[in-house]
C-alpha cells in the first residue's frame, strides 16, 4: 500500500510538472507568434506597402499547449483520486500526446536550427538596426533585438517541449504501473473454530 501510495505521489508531481510545461509552452508561443508577425510587418511594409496579414493570425496558436495541459491535469486529478479508470483514461491521453508533440518536436527542433543558423553575408548589422542589401528590392532593415528574441522564444518553446515530452512519458509509465496493480482487497476472513466439548 506504501509503495502504491508513494507512486501515486510521484505521478501527481510529475503531472505538474507536465502541466507547467503545457502553461510556459502556451505564453511563450503566444509571445513568439506577436513578435513573429511584428518582424513580418516590419520587413513586408519596406518591400510593397499592399501586402496581405499572415493568415495564421487569427489562429489561437497558445492552443498547442493544451497538449500538455489536458494531460497534467489529468494526471494530477488521478493522483489525488486513485481510481483505476482515471489512470487508464490518463494513460490514453498521454500516448496520443506523446505521439503527437512527438512529431511537433521534431518539426520544432529544425525551426530552431533554421533561425539560430547566421544571417546571410549581405545583411550588415550597425548598432541595433541590422541592414540586408538585395538586389530585387531596397535594402532592408529591422530591429536585430526583435530577431534575437524571436530566436530566444523559440529555443524555449522547444526546450519546454523536449521536458514536457520527458515528463509525459514519466507520468504515462506511472499511470500504467498503478492501472495494472493489483487492488488489495481488505476485509473480514471467516474461519471455523473447532468445537468445544463441555464435560458437565
Amino acid at each position: 500500500m506504501f509503495e502504491k501510495s508513494r507512486h501515486s505521489i510521484a505521478n501527481g508531481i510529475i503531472s505538474a510538472l507536465v502541466l507547467g510545461c503545457g502553461i510556459a509552452m502556451s505564453v511563450m508561443i503566444s509571445v513568439l507568434v506577436k513578435k513573429e508577425i511584428k518582424f513580418i510587418d516590419d520587413v513586408l511594409s519596406q518591400i510593397d506597402g499592399g501586402y496581405i496579414t499572415p493568415s495564421f493570425v487569427s489562429l489561437p496558436v497558445w492552443i498547442f499547449g493544451l497538449a500538455y495541459i489536458v494531460p497534467g491535469v489529468m494526471g494530477t486529478i488521478s493522483a489525488f483520486a486513485r481510481y483505476k479508470c482515471l489512470y487508464i483514461v490518463h494513460m490514453v491521453f498521454s500516448i496520443l500526446t506523446l505521439l503527437v508533440m512527438g512529431i511537433f518536436l521534431i518539426i520544432a527542433i529544425i525551426a530552431v536550427g533554421a533561425l539560430a543558423s547566421a544571417p546571410p553575408t549581405s545583411c550588415v548589422q550597425t548598432g541595433n538596426v541590422c541592414t540586408c542589401h538585395n538586389s530585387y528590392t531596397d535594402d532592408i532593415k529591422y530591429d536585430c533585438d526583435l530577431m534575437s528574441n524571436i530566436r530566444g522564444l523559440g529555443v524555449g518553446v522547444s526546450v519546454m517541449m523536449v521536458f514536457g515530452w520527458i515528463f509525459t512519458l514519466t507520468s504515462t509509465i506511472l499511470s500504467g504501473i498503478l492501472a495494472c496493480r493489483r487492488e488489495n482487497i481488505q476485509g473480514v476472513q471467516m474461519q471455523n473454530m473447532p468445537s468445544k466439548a463441555y464435560i458437565h
